[in-house]
């Protein structure tokens, strides 16, 4: 097996093809089909805010459809290049990147300038398993606030699912959802007004604004035992037209004594 090998001072030329199998017997012999040069492999790094290597993002070389990702440490490789100017971007769930513009490649580069994280994701989502009257959980109003800047925010609304998103650099943030007076009155309340968090060297994706959610619990007594199993008891909270109906659990206990 020949395997062809071209390596400049910087750079690892691409031949095809790769390697090529030979019955070699008596004599002479020559391959009839030379080995062409297609091009030359680039390598590049992804970073973050801090240097740190960025794994699994997808790095794209435009114009040409070519795809290729990071590996653990933030390297990728792009193969049979040819001299020309290229655009190089990237792209992975929940970071926005800087891109290479304009950037003439060569076979004397040794390496890409790296492509750099500019901000991270800060996710969550809304949960209203219990919607009162009127309320819906699509484009719901959340309230983003740097807490370095108190006097200026930014306002985002959520998905049909209630998942909201905005893309940030790193320190402190305030996520507030919004309830309108109309949607106050008709009960709707969460377990956290609002969250206060730092955004370091990563996304923040799991943040949570749960609905609510009260249990009442008490006791009928009847004249004659055991209680119809009929009866019902209704909750209607002051100024609301909505109730809550429910039937009795029958204690088992009461009434075989």
């Amino acid at each position: 097996t020949v395997v062809p090998y071209y390596k400049g001072e910087n750079t690892m030329f691409d031949v095809v093809p790769s390697e090529l199998s030979i019955v070699v017997q008596k004599g002479s012999f020559k391959v009839k089909d030379p080995f062409l040069v297609k091009g030359f492999s680039v390598t590049g790094r992804v970073v973050g805010l801090k240097g740190e290597p960025i794994e699994g993002v997808e790095v794209m070389l435009k114009g040409t459809g070519r795809t290729v990702k990071t590996n653990q440490q933030g390297f990728y490789k792009l193969d049979q290049v040819t001299s020309d100017t290229y655009t190089i971007s990237a792209h992975k769930e929940y970071y926005t990147f800087s891109e290479i513009s304009n950037f003439r490649i060569s076979p004397n580069i040794a390496e890409l300038p790296s492509i750099i994280v500019t901000k991270y994701g800060l996710c969550g989502r809304i949960v209203i398993p219990h919607p009162p009257p009127g309320v819906s959980l699509s484009k719901r109003q959340v309230t983003l606030t740097n807490m370095n800047e108190p006097n200026t925010s930014e306002f985002g609304y959520s998905e049909p699912t209630g998942s909201f998103c905005f893309y940030v650099s790193p320190g402190f943030y305030k996520i507030q959802p919004y309830i309108s007076p109309e949607e106050s009155t008709s009960g709707l309340s969460f377990t956290s007004s609002e969250h206060v968090i730092q955004v370091d060297s990563g996304p923040v994706v799991n943040l949570k604004f749960l609905q609510s959610l009260l249990k009442l619990s008490g006791q009928v007594r009847c004249i004659e035992t055991p209680c119809d199993s009929s009866i019902s008891v209704s909750l209607k909270a002051l100024g609301r037209t909505s109730r809550v109906t429910t039937g009795l659990e029958l204690d088992l206990a009461e009434e075989d004594s």
